[in-house]
């Protein structure tokens, strides 16, 4: 097993830069993209990533307007 790509982005951008790179094609499903930073990825924050971390943490930031797109108002 090798070393851990360690970011000091927070959990919910990493989740989002795994959204990312799953829309661009390299992942099939937002879960796979997530198992897969949980495998290859860390932060100074939080040490042991999960898939259910992440998927939480950018919802999160998502319902506080941080990612995602806004929705215009009528």
């Amino acid at each position: 097993r090798g070393y851990k790509e360690v970011s000091d982005d927070s959990l919910w951008a990493l989740a989002d830069d795994m959204r990312d790179r799953k829309e661009k094609g390299e992942f099939k499903t937002y879960r796979e993209a997530y198992r897969w930073a949980e495998k290859n990825k860390s932060t100074f924050n939080v040490p042991n990533i999960t898939a259910s971390k992440l998927e939480r943490a950018y919802h999160k930031a998502k319902s506080e307007g941080r990612v995602g797109e806004k929705k215009l108002q009528k």
